[in-house]
């Protein structure tokens, strides 16, 4: 069926979140925005949506056939307000995996030298958080760090690779996003704050650059923009306080001030914003 160019455009322009609560989907209200609960941090305003753990977004019209799985004629329908039969139920989700760790590598050479020669991190620190579990090389030479739960047992993991001049991150296989890389400084007591930040060489970098620990409490690493994390976290954890540590770029910029909204409503709520374009690279201009 080919449809009218101003049919195409109204379905595009559609008020999504309206859409989703006629089709019975539970939205949460966060300023000017709504949210849905459990999917990477998907915002929805307007007519169009952002995904903050995967930095996408689109109209109204794309997030029909991406989410809900529809086929562009029933999107256009049923944006359009036409009734269709088979608009499903539920949002689609990837089936959960089991927690795959990186097998480990039999020393942790390659890491402690990337680690210190290129990102420019103090041995004793890197030294530090391997003895503490929270940091390890695997065979294939990345940085695995630990996202454990509060006793310990591992959840998932945050890889980073350790070519110079080559930017590779990931997580481990069916690690619970829920789960972010946390770690409490040496010397640091119990505290109520939490500092969160995107990676876990940002967050040693702001350590070192700010190494005020009392004033950085908790250290929360999420492995991108996974809100899921700082969410499971503060869920967790009695905070009283969130300090927003994200990139300087435009999407932590974006997500900091998304987050604040939330936030606000409960926590004390402090942004820092590096100068660069994260937390590493102030401390390599430094």
């Amino acid at each position: 069926m080919a449809f009218p160019r101003e049919f195409i455009l109204k379905a595009r322009q559609a008020n999504l979140a309206e859409f989703l609560q006629a089709k019975g989907y539970v939205l949460k209200r966060e300023g000017k925005n709504w949210r849905l609960p459990g999917y990477g941090g998907l915002v929805i305003k307007g007519n169009g949506y952002y995904r903050f753990s995967t930095e996408e977004d689109g109209n109204a019209l794309d997030f029909c056939i991406k989410f809900l799985n529809m086929s562009f004629r029933d999107a256009v329908l049923g944006l359009n307000g036409t009734a269709v039969a088979d608009v499903p139920l539920q949002l689609f989700k990837e089936e959960k995996k089991e927690l795959e760790m990186p097998a480990r590598h039999k020393n942790e050479r390659r890491v402690i030298a990337y680690l210190t020669k290129t990102r420019g991190l103090p041995a004793e620190l890197v030294v530090e958080l391997i003895r503490a579990g929270l940091l390890y090389q695997d065979e294939k030479g990345n940085c695995v760090f630990v996202c454990n739960d509060s006793a310990g047992r591992a959840q998932g993991a945050i890889l980073a690779g350790t070519v110079s001049n080559v930017s590779w991150k990931g997580l481990a296989v069916g690690s619970d996003t829920t789960f972010g890389w946390w770690w409490l400084p040496s010397g640091t007591d119990i505290s109520n704050t939490v500092t969160v930040i995107e990676a876990p060489i940002d967050a040693m970098s702001l350590a070192v650059i700010q190494p005020t620990s009392v004033r950085l409490g908790h250290v929360l690493a999420l492995g991108g923009l996974h809100r899921e994390a700082l969410e499971g976290f503060v869920g967790r954890v009695d905070v009283k306080k969130v300090v927003l540590a994200l990139d300087g770029d435009i999407w932590g910029r974006k997500a900091a001030a998304e987050w604040r909204d939330w936030l606000i409503q409960g926590y004390e709520v402090e942004n820092l914003v590096p100068a660069e374009k994260d937390w590493n690279e102030v401390l390599k201009r430094n």
